[in-house]
């Protein structure tokens, strides 16, 4: 495995938490038939794209695919999304910011005591910093890649109003009916890369002109200009 690590070019997330390395592609260019195409004629692909079918088949190297979208069958009221902007967590702040982000987690768990929940924590060190400074650590469960599985599943059949935090359940989970609230406790930050026709870029590369994959209230995916 390390040796097709060293042949694969591109770019990669590295996380590095205690004595373990979580390593993603930002993109699975050549990855497709490598490991997957081979093995199988078909493939049948389930999963929402920022990119749009078309770029991911070009990620993909797929000439010959069928694309089909179709909309979410959640009406919009009951699906709501509230924005919440209190703390800058970027690298450089995230020590001294990450207080007044677990008061904010804390005043949702407030509003919903009787209700499971999701906290989305995108890093393992978030996740920690969370749990050692909220009042609500008791009501609080997580895992690590080694009891995922079993954490989730834990989660899932406990009568408890318990409240998970994760930094990798994004895709992959299916929790219907069980969960009355999900919190993303880091979103976009300056030091966040956003999806462009040509590529994933920082804030900071963008310039007047440029388009972004935008995503609206409907799921629909759109190209919008820098202004």
């Amino acid at each position: 495995k390390l040796k097709y690590l060293t042949e694969i070019q591109g770019k990669w997330f590295v996380e590095v938490y205690k004595d373990q390395y979580t390593l993603s592609p930002l993109w699975s260019d050549g990855l497709y038939d490598k490991f997957i195409g081979r093995a199988a004629k078909r493939s049948l692909w389930m999963s929402a794209t920022l990119t749009g079918g078309p770029k991911l088949a070009e990620m993909l190297g797929l000439d010959d695919y069928q694309y089909i979208e179709v909309p979410s069958t959640f009406p919009v009221k009951n699906r709501p999304f509230v924005y919440k902007p209190r703390v800058n967590l970027t690298r450089g702040t995230m020590t001294e910011e990450t207080p007044e982000l677990v008061k904010c987690i804390d005043l949702v768990l407030d509003k919903y005591p009787t209700f499971k929940g999701l906290i989305h924590t995108t890093s393992n060190e978030l996740r920690d910093n969370i749990l050692a400074i909220t009042k609500h650590r008791s009501r609080m469960i997580s895992h690590d890649a080694s009891d995922r599985a079993d954490k989730l599943e834990e989660f899932r059949k406990s009568p408890k109003p318990l409240v998970m935090l994760s930094p990798s359940f994004t895709t992959g989970v299916d929790l219907p009916g069980v969960l009355g609230f999900q919190v993303v406790a880091k979103c976009v930050t300056e030091d966040t890369q956003v999806f462009t026709p040509r590529g994933p870029v920082t804030h900071d590369q963008l310039a007047i002109g440029d388009t972004v994959y935008t995503l609206n209230s409907k799921g629909e995916i759109g190209i919008k200009p820098v202004l």
